[in-house]
């Protein structure tokens, strides 16, 4: 993968995250919402210059 498809696979996935909070906000589930925020607050805010991943081998 190059660090333009890396980038752009962190952009599509925050926007799904965005997507998906807006929708647990407007069904009033503000503790799933949290725990969907704190899972990806890194990525919104890393703490340096990289983002660390752990790569997941696709289903067979």
């Amino acid at each position: 993968m190059t660090s333009e498809q890396a980038a752009a696979l962190l952009d599509d996935t925050l926007d799904l995250v965005h997507l998906r909070l807006e929708h647990l906000h407007r069904r009033q589930q503000g503790a799933d919402g949290r725990a969907l925020e704190a899972e990806f607050r890194e990525w919104r805010h890393p703490s340096g210059p990289e983002i660390d991943l752990v790569l997941c081998p696709s289903p067979s």
